[in-house]
């Protein structure tokens, strides 16, 4: 990826010219297919007949007649292969009706006696479908969590006939624009939030994918953590050998990485293009390692570890994007990049980067693969980035050892000191990202003040594979706490303690209020083991059968025909997630890596996010003198949360609170605190409005003798009708004035006794109108009260549009007898 240089960038190239060797000479690749023939065909085909022209280069292909292992297209194998000319192979092909279109590699693959040799052609092959074949969805979308600014992506393939035209939607709306496979948002706001799906359609039909939810978290990480652990940003679940739905609960590989939501990273991209900062790490990352400036990302961009650890000073020196206070990272501070979406690029046999998926975010970082046209040639996965975190121990062979993060396999490594070159990225801010700040709660738990993590203190002392391991987080119940799960890889590392290993201070690499099983290793030493991650390690073209693992004891590797050290207490593996560990003798990998395929589980708690507050209320629509209950709710966070209000200025406590509020506007704020101290707030504004009229029995106030309406002729006078039906020996008169100046009545007398009448009063000028209405027979009988308006005790509404409030106060017996 090209930059815009600047000033600054450039005086680099000057400075560095001590630090980076010179560009080495190009070498060629080998081992291609150089045609394909036929190079198409459609879904369905039966009997095709394919022919793999292979290169010369060396090593040459085997002599004719020397038959292949194999050959492919895709995951197709073909049949009756020939190898009549030592050139050229054919095999006859079956595609199945179901096949999915699009590109496919090719590949032949040999015995010989110096090893295998594949042949390979990226894409050689493409499969299309049927004519008249309708649109079928074979990869949907899957939901996401983004900030806002952050950008969002969703993706479908299809099969069927060509050309075939896609559609996005929005909550069953189309998107303007969305017309392409890929919908990419760039910087997603709260706008953006919804169901999205794609409709697909060819000439012969249509097919919907299933929808997708958008998620914007417009919530700030909590201010009382000194750091925040981010993401993995594994979206996809795996059973133990591909991608699956994600299991409900209860179900096998329930409760793996992909189905707890943690902090999303919130990159953005510095004006000048130089940097990029996360906004929930608080760090600030230089944006390319493209040191020379030549727009190409290849070995002569990297520093040994003398001159990475010399690099801060050059770019300080400048004020790089300016800031001067640039540091070599450690390898807590680097791993905070790791990005899970992507796939270890080990199994990829071909040459070309571009059909891999690294494991960092490439829409903020520029990032390139290994050099394959180095001299000597690297390895497509040589794209280990160092931090400044020395082992404290040695490995293969006794060699001083530094850790650094591999975004081509997703790995921690030890890597040597010396006479290795690597890529060097620095950052600025947040020192304290990475320490630990660590709790003993006295209950079998530890908490991580620093992150709001909560773990298991002793581990699970039995080994398990991947899905056991699983089984085991989901069935546990700990200090009264049954929401335990296995951490991501990234927890888990987060709890690494990089003073300690076993050859130096004979523990594992954890801080000591933790209790760690020992075992001993595959060389019989006294050692300690790994642990699982709830975090799938996908391997290239998507398959899911290994799982992360975090070494707390010697990294154990087949090394110069021993057992030993070969990556480092603190190392991020992986194994397979079932197995034999019996069938690996000598390890696998390049370095003999150790599969126990059977580790330890250390669960934890929490982290689910950021901690959120929120609360209801009811009733939703609460009048003056109604008891109103509010009920708080913690999510994110550490459990269990610590509820506190403010309801309209009076403080209350508690998960669920009453309170009873006057008419108006009032603001309710809900403090929630989790079990590590975090803080996180929520406020609301309630409307009380006035009572509502009392129900009303044949037109009258319900056991009253009086019924009040607003005149139909002028809005600013109140009818007052008396029945004096049970009354008919009394006399009634009608009182009525401002609340509160009970002596300024004004009179108005019905029809004397034996009368039913009708008074009209003029409420006009009458801020608070309260009435009595009076019968008598000799001495004073029943003076019940009505009111209308804003008293302090009795607040109604009065309005042009009629009658809003009416009340009886308890005076006296409101039913003449």
């Amino acid at each position: 990826m090209r930059k815009v240089k600047t000033a600054s960038f450039l005086a680099i190239v000057g400075l560095l010219a001590g630090l980076v060797a010179a560009t080495p000479a190009r070498a060629q690749n080998s081992n291609e297919i150089v045609a394909v023939v036929p190079d198409s065909a459609q879904a369905g085909t039966t009997g095709l007949l394919v022919a793999f022209t292979l290169d010369s280069d060396v090593p040459p292909p085997p002599p004719a007649g020397a038959m292949p292992d194999s050959a492919t297209i895709g995951s197709l194998s073909g049949a009756s292969i020939t190898h009549s000319s030592q050139y050229t192979v054919t095999a006859v092909f079956d595609i199945p009706a179901g096949e999915t279109s699009g590109a496919k590699d090719a590949a032949v693959t040999f015995t010989t006696p110096n090893g295998t040799v594949v042949f390979s052609a990226v894409g050689g092959f493409s499969v299309t479908a049927a004519p008249n074949t309708p649109p079928g969805v074979v990869s949907h979308p899957r939901s996401l969590i983004a900030r806002v600014g952050e950008a969002a992506s969703f993706g479908v393939s299809a099969t069927g006939s060509d050309p075939l035209d896609y559609q996005w939607r929005r909550d069953g709306g189309d998107l303007a624009g969305a017309t392409a496979a890929t919908l990419t948002i760039l910087s997603v706001t709260t706008d953006d939030a919804g169901d999205y799906d794609c409709l697909v359609t060819n000439s012969s039909g249509s097919d919907l994918s299933d929808a997708a939810t958008l998620s914007v978290d417009i919530s700030v990480p909590t201010v009382s953590a000194s750091w925040v652990m981010p993401d993995t940003e594994q979206f996809e679940c795996y059973d133990d050998a591909t991608g699956v739905g994600c299991p409900a609960a209860g179900a096998a590989f329930h409760g793996q990485d992909a189905q707890f939501d943690g902090y999303a990273t919130a990159f953005s991209i510095s004006g000048d293009g130089l940097t990029v900062h996360d906004a929930t790490t608080g760090l600030t990352w230089t944006r390319s390692t493209d040191l020379n400036d030549d727009g190409t990302i290849d070995a002569d961009d990297k520093l040994t570890f003398a001159q990475a650890l010399a690099y801060p000073a050059t770019l300080n020196a400048i004020s790089f994007g300016g800031h001067n206070d640039w540091r070599l990272p450690s390898i807590k501070e680097v791993y905070s990049l790791m990005d899970f979406r992507g796939e270890d690029a080990s199994g990829y046999t071909g040459s070309d980067p571009s059909r891999l998926v690294p494991f960092i975010d490439t829409t903020y970082f520029e990032y390139g693969y290994g050099d394959l046209s180095a001299v000597p040639a690297e390895r497509l996965i040589d794209s280990q980035y160092v931090s400044s975190t020395e082992y404290v121990s040695t490995t293969m062979d006794g060699n001083a050892t530094v850790f650094g993060v591999n975004f081509a396999d997703g790995r921690i490594k030890g890597y040597p000191q010396l006479n290795k070159l690597y890529y060097v990225a620095l950052v600025r801010g947040n020192p304290s990202h990475g320490i630990n700040d660590f709790v003993d709660n006295s209950d079998g738990t530890i908490t991580d003040l620093a992150t709001g993590l909560m773990w298991q203190k002793v581990d699970s002392i039995v080994t398990y594979n991947w899905e056991q391991a699983l089984d085991y987080a989901e069935g546990l119940v700990l200090a009264g706490h049954s929401d335990w799960r296995l951490p991501n890889v990234k927890e888990l590392q987060g709890i690494v303690d990089y003073t300690r290993s076993p050859a130096t201070s004979g523990t594992p690499a954890i801080d000591p209020l933790f209790d760690s099983t020992s075992i001993t290793n595959e060389g019989g030493q006294f050692d300690y083991n790994s642990y699982w991650s709830g975090t799938t390690h996908a391997t290239y073209g998507g398959g899911g059968g290994w799982g992360s693992y975090v070494s707390f004891g010697r990294s154990l590797g087949y090394w110069s025909n021993i057992w030993q050290d070969v990556h480092g207490a603190g190392a991020q593996r992986s194994d397979p997630k079932n197995g034999d560990p019996a069938d690996y003798p000598t390890g696998h990998g390049p370095q003999g890596d150790a599969i126990r395929v059977y580790n330890h589980v250390r669960v934890v708690r929490g982290g689910d996010g950021p901690l959120r507050a929120d609360f209801g209320f009811s009733p939703e629509a609460p009048a003056d003198g109604a008891s109103v209950s509010f009920t708080g709710s913690g999510s994110g966070g550490t459990s269990p949360y610590g509820y506190a209000w403010n309801v309209g200025g009076t403080p209350e406590s508690g998960e669920s609170v009453l309170a009873s509020l006057p008419v108006g506007v009032h603001s309710v704020t809900l403090t929630v605190t989790d079990a590590a101290a975090l803080e996180t707030q929520v406020t609301r504004e309630i409307t009380v409005s006035a009572t509502s009229p009392p129900p009303l029995a044949d037109g009258k106030l319900a056991g009253s003798a009086a019924l009040f309406s607003q005149n139909a002729g002028d809005p600013d006078l109140i009818d007052v009708t008396y029945d004096n039906s049970t009354c008919s020996t009394s006399q009634t008169v009608i009182l009525y004035g401002n609340l509160g100046e009970f002596g300024a009545y004004a009179g108005a007398a019905l029809d004397d006794a034996g009368g039913d009448g009708t008074a009209v009063i003029d409420s006009a000028g009458l801020d608070d109108v309260w009435f009595n209405i009076v019968w008598t027979s000799g001495d004073t009988a029943g003076h019940p009260g009505y009111a209308f308006d804003g008293s302090s005790d009795l607040e109604r509404t009065w309005s042009a549009a009629g009658l809003a409030g009416m009340t009886s106060d308890d005076h006296a017996n409101d039913v003449c007898e």
